[in-house]
């Protein structure tokens, strides 16, 4: 902790990817400045990541020392100059040296650090700090950035074709298997909640996307979907026809072992007494399970 104009704070410094993932986290006092922390935060990352990167920063470390340090270490660097350094250089002519190279297209991916440290506060441990001791303090930290890197990581990974058939081998096991493949054929997860039998034409192939299904206030509410776009008549492969048929045999056998206390609700995807699945719950957890059940 450290006493600045606000009170009794902590700094957090990081380095943040392009994707906005914080990769490597320090913690100083309030008061401390930004630029004396920038080399021992770029030997910490250095001790588990090697790999060559730009590094993007704002005028706080537009400083001689902190570019001879990256030139030092061979970091290729994007870092605008202050006003009055600008100033003191044209003062002394040709005697000031060469302007620092800048780039203005590069430094517009600066944002990327601002939108790093935004996730982080959306945990309000991290936003405002509660715990007494830094050593916690920074394992929250650590915590919220492993998170981040693990959803992102999920949310950028493109499955290879082996892949895809190593999930479809997984979903042969569960009773939701058609809604795996649906979400395989593009169908967003709203969608998949929402899909009725009525616009699903296995004869001729097609399926429409006319309906999905949100979540507000916790409670499923049927909606149209996210788009005029997202309105769209889709061809049905042969798979997908086969998988489709399974799907409704294995509901009217469900509706059969229920009987009465069945609720024929019309949706594809429907829970094992045939309510409609909350958007949230369509195709949670899928791909997790389906590594799983593949001892991955």
């Amino acid at each position: 902790m450290g006493r600045s104009r606000g009170g009794f704070t902590t700094k957090v410094h990081a380095l943040v990817d392009a994707d906005c993932r914080p990769i490597t986290l320090l913690l100083s006092p309030g008061q401390a400045g930004d630029n004396p922390m920038l080399a021992p935060l770029l030997t910490r990352h250095r001790l588990y990541d090697r790999r060559p990167f730009r590094l993007l920063a704002d005028k706080a470390y537009s400083h001689p020392s902190t570019r001879s340090h990256l030139r030092a270490l061979k970091i290729p660097h994007t870092i605008p100059e202050r006003i009055d350094q600008l100033g003191r250089r044209k003062a002394k002519g040709s005697a000031g040296g060469r302007p620092a190279s800048f780039d203005h297209l590069i430094y517009k991916w600066r944002n990327t650090a601002e939108r790093g440290f935004n996730r982080l506060k959306q945990w309000r441990g991290i936003a405002t700090r509660y715990d007494k001791y830094a050593i916690t303090y920074l394992g929250g930290l650590t915590l919220a950035a492993a998170i981040l890197n693990y959803r992102q990581g999920l949310g950028d990974t493109a499955y290879t074709v082996a892949e895809v058939r190593k999930l479809l081998r997984a979903a042969r096991r569960d009773r939701l298997e058609h809604a795996w493949h649906l979400a395989l054929h593009g169908l967003r997860r709203g969608e998949i909640a929402g899909l009725r039998w009525s616009s699903v034409d296995l004869t001729a192939g097609t399926l429409v996307v006319e309906e999905s299904r949100v979540s507000v206030d916790g409670q499923a509410v049927a909606s149209s979907p996210k788009s005029k776009r997202s309105t769209r008549t889709l061809p049905l492969t042969p798979e997908l026809i086969k998988v489709l048929k399974r799907a409704k045999w294995r509901q009217r056998a469900e509706q059969l072992a229920v009987g009465r206390a069945y609720r024929e609700s019309g949706y594809v995807a429907v829970n094992e007494i045939g309510e409609a699945l909350h958007p949230r719950h369509a195709v949670r957890s899928l791909v997790d399970r389906g590594w799983r059940r593949q001892g991955s």
